[in-house]
This record gives C-alpha cells, sequence and structure tokens, in this order.
C-alpha cells in the first residue's frame, strides 16, 4: 500500500458510502476502502471460482467488491481480532461448529 501523506487528509467519498459511516472511518480505512473496490472491480469477476456454473454479472460484481471493500475498511478501522472476536460470538450464539469451517 501507497505511504500516505499526512497533509492529504481529505480523501473523497467517490463511491457512495453512507456518510455516517464514512465519517466513523479512519483516514487509513477511506483509502483502503476506494483501493479495494477500484482493484476488485478493475480485475472483474476473473477472480471466480472455476466451478462457478453462473456467470457473475456486472452489477453483481460491483456489489461484491463494494461489499468487500467496505469489510476490509471496517476491520482497518476496527482491527482484525475485533471483527474476528464478533464472527465467534455469532458462531457460539447460533451453535455453528468452529470445526466446519475449516473444512
Amino acid at each position: 500500500m501507497a505511504k500516505l501523506d499526512k497533509r492529504d487528509s481529505r480523501v473523497y467519498n467517490t463511491h457512495r458510502v453512507p456518510r455516517r459511516q464514512w465519517n466513523k472511518w479512519s483516514l487509513v480505512a477511506h483509502h483502503v476502502f476506494n483501493k479495494t473496490y477500484e482493484e476488485m472491480v478493475r480485475m472483474g469477476p476473473a477472480v471466480g471460482a472455476p466451478q462457478m456454473k453462473a456467470e457473475v454479472t456486472e452489477k453483481d460484481w460491483n456489489t461484491i467488491s463494494w461489499n468487500a471493500a467496505f469489510i476490509a475498511a471496517g476491520i482497518t478501522t476496527r482491527g482484525e481480532f475485533l471483527l474476528f472476536d464478533r464472527i465467534l460470538k455469532i458462531m457460539k450464539d447460533k451453535n455453528i461448529d468452529r470445526e466446519l469451517l475449516d473444512t
């Protein structure tokens, strides 16, 4: 990832993240969101699994890319382990066996 210039304290919300959420994120998270989204859209659905039977439309891929960028920015802001702890709590609440995820 490129170094951030502290003088560049403004990153534009070019991909329509809700303002309330955008304002909660750090400067680094803004860059992570924009870069992740732009790169995923540029790559296209070519990164999909070869076993996929249905084609992913451009609209669907844009949604997938936006959601992945949103998650990446959230992890950048909160820290990976906080999100992981939340996932584990949800799994425990729903009685999901952790070993099932390892298969």
